[in-house]
């Protein structure tokens, strides 16, 4: 009886040593599967620190610190697992640690450890939050086609600006010296901007041929209020807007040099105020000025700046992306008191230094008048331009004189041009006139660029009667244009000059051999590399 009554207890004793040991198993196994789900919480947390910036650099270390911790757990954790059985099975006669309600060493380890990883979690959510409000409140860098710095909330910006056009010509002299060679025409760098959101602001010197002076001169030099729904104001050396051509950029335009009237009778700048108004598809501007900032011959003697006003409307009746008809008035005004004004002009090439249509100074003049209607038209890659310029000159003649009171003078261009790539010349319609070429396909894998044909005609007439007399000239011109990209561009042009009897300006560099300056008909080839930012 003694003997069952043994063997029953320790069958039992058995039974709850087995039962004990299964349940520290049991309970090892859970610390386990908790150690590889905050392993696993820890790799993807230690993903995410990498991918901050060095600007947390106390957060990555306490990052290496909490690494060196998981290695170590690592290491140990083969060693920790062997030794769990032992350490939580109780002694001869203990209860189980399960029985007392005791955590064993690795579970406060565990869980010491998840705390550090909450606290590290909740860290990286503060830096995330305040990273995102830095990058908010920084300025905006942009370098696309130029450097660009603007406030967060875009009411201050600045923009490096600047152009250059190095040109080359070759000429087919016929009755005078025309020489070879090869200039900067513009090298120009300038900034423009805003300020306090409603402000614009621009300043643009050129060190180029284009100053005349060949020393360093202003161009653009102005301030501009924008503050108004559809209008802006401007005050300083601004753009006139007077004719369509030379209202446009010479960066936009589409020969290498403006038509022969273009900058004759279409000043590109002068010291002054501009207002405008546009609508979705038509345009009112006009402005007061006085000379230009880069021109001081109007000061001589202290006497009285020119006067000039202009005025110009503008309406698109038709106004897609790819398809326009444009039509314009410009109105032109100079009182040049008492200054003496006068008429020239480069056979559209400005490497040289002829001038075959040259009034001279022309005195007593009291005023001039000039009216510049506008065409232009586009049609997918095709487009065409035109202007006519009526100039009636006011003059006072003085008793017993034989100075004509009064004359005329003429000039038109018209134009064509055709992008082979399938480009749209590109129009803006808020100030009514032509913008940057950007090609389907800049050069590169992808593409050539963009490629455009042109032809033009163009005429100068200085010619009124028979007291008046100072020539006409008509260009012929085929151009070619490839926009690299819409920052780069290359051209050439071959013009076909045509001058009358009259068109004696140049008549002091004749070649030997010519003892008339009239029907002088050379040939230009001209190449020009441009590039702005």
């Amino acid at each position: 009886m003694k003997s069952i009554t043994f063997r029953r207890g320790a069958a039992l004793a058995a039974a709850l040593t087995f039962a004990a040991t299964s349940t520290a198993f049991a309970e090892d196994n859970k610390i386990l599967d908790r150690l590889d789900r905050l392993e696993h919480r820890i790799d993807s947390l230690e993903s995410v620190v990498k991918d901050r910036d060095t600007e947390i650099q106390v957060l990555e270390n306490q990052v290496k610190e909490r690494d060196t911790k998981i290695e170590s757990l690592e290491k140990s954790g083969a060693q920790a697992a062997a030794s769990s059985a032992a350490q939580i099975q109780p002694a001869a006669g203990q209860p189980a640690a399960s029985e007392t309600g005791a955590a064993s060493p690795m579970t406060d380890r565990l869980n010491t450890l998840e705390s550090t990883v909450n606290s590290l979690q909740t860290t990286v959510s503060n830096v995330k939050s305040e990273q995102a409000k830095a990058a908010a409140d920084a300025p905006k860098v942009t370098t696309k086609g130029g450097l660009k710095v603007e406030s967060a909330d875009s009411q201050f910006s600045f923009q490096a600006i600047g152009r250059l056009n190095y040109d080359a010509a070759f000429y087919d002299q016929d009755k005078s010296k025309l020489g070879d060679g090869s200039q900067l025409r513009r090298a120009r760098l300038g900034m423009t901007g805003k300020m306090f959101g409603d402000w614009m602001y621009k300043l643009e010197v050129d060190f180029g041929r284009d100053t005349g002076t060949g020393t360093v001169a202003t161009k653009e030099a102005w301030i501009k209020y924008i503050g108004l729904p559809n209008a802006e104001f401007l005050v300083g050396n601004v753009p006139v807007p007077f004719g369509l051509e030379d209202y446009t950029t010479d960066l936009f335009v589409t020969f290498i040099e403006r038509a022969l009237p273009s900058p004759v009778f279409a000043p590109e700048r002068l010291l002054g105020g501009v207002a405008g108004y546009y609508g979705p598809n038509w345009s009112v501007a006009g402005g007061v000025y006085g000379r230009s900032a880069d021109d001081p011959t109007n000061v001589t003697n202290e006497g009285d700046q020119q006067f000039v006003s202009t005025g110009r409307v503008t309406f698109d009746p038709i106004l897609d992306k790819d398809e326009l008809v444009h039509l314009g008035l410009g109105v032109f005004y100079k009182n040049p008191s008492d200054q003496p004004i006068s008429f020239s002009t480069k056979p559209e090439s400005n490497v040289t230094a002829v001038k075959f249509l040259n009034t001279g100074a022309i005195a007593n003049v009291d005023h001039l008048v000039e009216i510049d209607p506008e065409l232009a038209l586009i049609y997918g890659p095709a487009s065409f331009q035109g202007e006519y310029f009526w100039v009636p000159v006011t003059r006072t003649e003085p008793s017993g004189s034989t100075l004509t009171p009064s004359v005329d003078l003429t000039g038109w261009y018209a134009q064509f041009s055709y992008f082979l790539t399938g480009e749209s010349r590109n129009y803006n319609p808020k100030i009514a006139k032509f913008d940057r070429i950007t090609p389907f396909h800049n050069l590169g894998p992808s593409g050539i660029g963009a490629i455009e044909l042109a032809a033009r005609v163009s005429q100068l007439s200085l010619d009124d009667g028979p007291r008046f007399q100072f020539g006409t000239e008509r260009d012929y011109t085929l151009g070619v244009n490839w926009y690299v990209n819409p920052y780069i561009r290359f051209m050439m042009d071959y013009i076909w000059v045509r001058n009358n009897a009259s068109a004696t300006g140049n008549a002091a560099n004749l070649l030997p051999g010519n003892t008339s300056a009239g029907y002088d008909d050379p040939s230009i080839l001209e190449l020009r590399a441009q590039v702005d930012w």
